[in-house]
């Protein structure tokens, strides 16, 4: 799932569903990168589309749309340098707790999920 979203800037926000294990539901929002760097403006404004986007997949996945979560790393705190929101939708405290945790593995979880899948082809 992609879809492509334009700021009233003209600037261009992504929303992907990457594949991540255990974490079915998770989406990230981010500004394309390569156009340069945004204004505080259109953070805002991204991190509102954010928030409106979370809600509909809390209403579409859980029944209620305040059924969701919002991480958003500034500048000085984020791996990739362009700037991104992860949505992940969640229907109680204690699953938001076990996606929190899974959340925090997740550049553990990739590559063993990769590693597995190769052991199963060479029938390991």
């Amino acid at each position: 799932m992609r879809e492509s979203i334009r700021l009233s800037t003209g600037r261009t926000c992504l929303l992907a569903r990457p594949a991540l294990p255990f974490l079915a539901h998770y989406h990230v929002l981010s500004l394309a990168n390569g156009e340069g760097q945004p204004s505080d403006a259109e953070i805002d404004e991204m991190l509102l589309v954010a928030n409106q986007k979370a809600r509909a997949l809390g209403r579409r996945y859980h029944g209620d749309a305040e059924c969701f979560s919002l991480v958003y790393n500034g500048r000085r705190t984020r791996r990739r340098p362009w700037p991104h929101v992860h949505i992940l939708p969640t229907g109680s405290l204690a699953a938001k707790r076990l996606t929190f945790l899974l959340f925090s593995l997740k550049h553990v979880l990739r590559p063993l999920r990769s590693a597995l899948r190769l052991a199963r082809v060479r029938g390991g």
